[in-house]
């Protein structure tokens, strides 16, 4: 048993030491292998330095330097080269157009042990390419053989076939691409950094697979992938015809970043778009350089997105954008585009092309308001309803010059379904209003349609015309609280909030406290009458309305009331208050004309003004209230927040003078020429806490000559009656201090 074992170590030992001994001879033979296609390689490269440099320059017309230059064994035998240079065309500048920290080129063991060198790997280490283009083209139009191999050709040289050339692997790592784009002033730049590519299967007689990454230089997000193929090219190699299949995926960019991107890929926002905020990206191009069939797709859902003035996107308002085109020979030409804007989706299908007038189709689904609304500064914080729905088509320059080049023309419809709008602490407010507005010519014409104005309904029509943000209404009319309106008005857009605006408008037999409460006006309660009025009137927008207002209103007020005062009883009651002085309003008067006298209100025919508007008040000098019964005519101010301040003088007619002074004989004295009772007095406050008061000056001549009569009649005659008179008119004065005020 023991010397069975012994003899199967023995055994077991012999094949051990065999295979170690042919491990070791694979070893030698390995290494003689690499030895020998190193040292046929350093020859190579040796002797061949110059060789390389000048084949390398007559490829790209252009000089190349670099440092080292030696075999390597990183990643197996190869080339290492480092501190290359490619100096940039002298027409574009100094510096380099191409310059890398080192260049390993791998090659293929066996065939590299015969002499001959394929390559099977080409890694470019950190390095940094600057692409110029302006006028002229790009820089890289520059590279190119030199002009001596067309000599040699028409000298009758045949041409060097071009072979094709198999890389099993090119990689470029932390390399950085700088784009300068001096066709503006200043110049624009876009630079790529941490680009790293790695293209299996180089060659140009097979589509050449790759992907790429790399991130937006000054930007905090803004990872890139580039995935797909290009190739094969043609032989000789020519770029237009190249076939390439790519697709690009950027799953977070800058906002701020994308202006600058679209101009270097000449897709130029207009110059009042701008964005914050994270974006996604994905694209794709099919086809060949020349003829590139385009797809793009953002999603600016979490980003704000501002155009101009008008229009502000913020927070998670769904927004997105496909679009669809072409790009042949240099132009690129959008097709179709999809935009999406919170549940409203809109379709343009046409040709677009920078720079140039657009031919589209647009569409619109059937879209709620509410969420269109939050998009636009004008409408913030006001209550919005309904639906939408645009069939349009838009002719011309899109992102022209305001000053010189004119609007795009628009036609089409565009439907409105129960729309409302209120803005914040406001009681007129747009309700039930459906219609669809035709657009054409530039005029956007509303067709006679009923709605409701706070709570009154009204039915109106009008056209309107918008150009270099100047809003135009042509022509609108309509009923109106039971009356009818018409007007123009032209709306300056161009300056926020401060909207500055004209308005020449005349309204026949519209009820007026509906109108004013309409317009939140203070004295809504306490005023009614049909209203006749003309304005032709200039202002600003909100807040500073009331202060900017300025031109001219005419108004008659017919058959109207003013709650809560009446104007016969203070005026004609408020000379009283003397001892021995009667007031002009007896208790028989009172009696006799209840409805003027003895009720809470103060009626009229007519009431009829001109005024002429400015700092915030309302000026009239011609003011003319009529009744059956008596005239009150008179001037001053009305503040636009109602406040009053007017002089005026109350007449009487004949018959109810003739009652006031058949009532009381001292009336008498507050006659005028014509016979006819007259009282001047001031009314100020605020409706319906007015104060009346008769003038001063009327009430103590009135009082005065009444005491002199009486004093005449009662004491005229009579022995010591001089005394007795200055008494009694004495006392009179007293009281009448005391009704004065003083």
């Amino acid at each position: 048993m023991l010397c069975k074992q012994g003899a199967d170590g023995y055994a077991l030992s012999r094949i051990m030491r065999r295979w170690l001994i042919a491990i070791g001879v694979g070893v030698v033979v390995v290494g003689a292998i690499f030895a020998v296609a190193i040292a046929n390689l350093g020859r190579f490269v040796t002797a061949h330095r110059e060789w390389l440099a000048t084949q390398v320059e007559d490829e790209i017309g252009r000089p190349v330097t670099f440092g080292d230059l030696g075999p390597s064994l990183r990643g197996g035998p190869g080339v290492r080269i480092t501190d290359l240079h490619v100096p940039e065309d002298p027409s574009y500048g100094s510096g380099d157009l191409l310059h890398a920290r080192e260049v390993r080129v791998t090659v293929r063991l066996w065939p590299a042990l015969r002499g001959r060198f394929e390559i099977g790997r080409i890694l470019l280490g950190g390095p940094v390419l600057t692409v110029i283009r302006d006028q002229r083209g790009f820089n890289l139009d520059t590279l190119g053989r030199k002009p001596r191999r067309e000599h040699e050709h028409r000298e009758g040289h045949e041409p060097r076939p071009e072979f094709p050339l198999l890389v099993g692997l090119l990689e470029v790592r932390d390399g950085v691409v700088r784009y300068v784009d001096r066709r503006v002033e200043p110049a624009r730049e876009v630079a790529l950094e941490g680009v790293d590519v790695a293209a299996s299967d180089v060659t140009i007689d097979r589509p050449i697979a790759l992907v790429a990454t790399a991130a937006l230089a000054g930007t905090k997000r803004s990872q890139l992938q580039l995935t797909g193929s290009v190739g094969p090219l043609s032989n000789p190699p020519d770029l237009g015809p190249m076939p390439v299949d790519l697709r690009l995926e950027v799953p977070t960019l800058d906002g701020t970043a994308l202006p600058a991107v679209t101009a270097a890929l000449d897709l130029p926002l207009p110059a009042d778009v701008s964005l914050d905020g994270p974006l996604a990206i994905e694209a794709s191009a099919q086809g060949t350089l020349d003829q590139l069939s385009l797809e793009g797709r953002i999603d600016a859902t979490r980003a704000a997105v501002r155009w101009g003035r008008d229009f502000a996107k913020l927070g998670d308002l769904p927004c997105e954008a496909d679009v669809g085109g072409a790009r042949n020979d240099g132009e690129t030409v959008i097709r179709r585009a999809k935009v999406r804007l919170g549940d409203a989706q809109i379709d343009a299908t046409g040709t677009m092309r920078p720079h140039e007038p657009v031919d589209v189709r647009i569409d619109s689904n059937r879209a709620a308001l509410g969420d269109l609304a939050a998009a636009f500064p004008a409408l913030a914080g006001a209550e919005v309803g309904g639906s939408v729905e645009a069939h349009l088509t838009v002719r011309g320059k899109l992102w022209g010059v305001p000053a010189t080049d004119p609007p795009p023309a628009i036609s089409g419809t565009v439907a409105l379904d129960g729309v409302r709008a209120r803005r914040p602490h406001d009681t007129l407010g747009v309700s039930d209003l459906t219609t669809t507005i035709a657009v054409g010519d530039g005029v956007a014409r509303m067709p006679a349609t009923r709605f409701r104005l706070g709570d009154a309904p009204v039915e109106a029509s009008g056209a309107f015309v918008l150009a270099d943000r100047l809003l135009t209404v042509d022509h609108a009319a309509g009923e109106l609280f039971g009356g009818s309106a018409e007007g123009s008005a032209r709306i300056d857009l161009r300056h926020g909030k401060h909207r500055a605006f004209t308005l020449d408008a005349t309204a026949r037999r519209v009820a007026l406290q509906p109108l004013l409460a309409a317009f939140g006006a203070r004295v809504a309660p306490h005023v009614e009458g049909l209203l006749d009025a003309s304005a032709s009137l200039t202002g600003g927008g909100r807040p500073a309305i009331r202060r900017s207002l300025a031109g001219t209103v005419r108004a008659e007020v017919h058959d109207g009331v003013v709650h809560g005062v009446n104007l016969v009883d203070q005026v004609v009651g408020g000379i009283t208050g003397v001892e021995r002085i009667a007031t002009l309003a007896p208790e028989s008067l009172r009696a006799k004309h209840p409805e003027l006298f003895g009720a809470a209100d103060t009626r009229f025919e007519e009431l009829r003004a001109t005024a002429r508007i400015a700092d915030g008040q309302a000026r009239t000098d011609d003011l003319v209230m009529r009744s059956p019964s008596y005239t009150v005519t008179g001037s001053g101010t009305a503040g636009l927040d109602g406040s009053l301040d007017l002089t005026a003088k109350f007449v009487a007619g004949s018959a109810l003078t003739a009652d006031i002074v058949g009532s009381i004989k001292d009336a008498r004295w507050a006659a005028n020429d014509q016979q006819l009772l007259e009282v001047p007095f001031r009314l100020t406050g605020r409706l319906p806490d007015v104060r009346v008061r008769p003038d001063p000056a009327f009430v103590a001549r009135v009082v005065g000559s009444a005491l002199v009569d009486r004093a005449n009649r009662a004491l005229g005659g009579q022995k010591g009656g001089k005394d007795a008179k200055k008494d009694f008119v004495d006392e009179a004065v007293r009281g009448l201090q005391k009704l004065l005020g003083r």
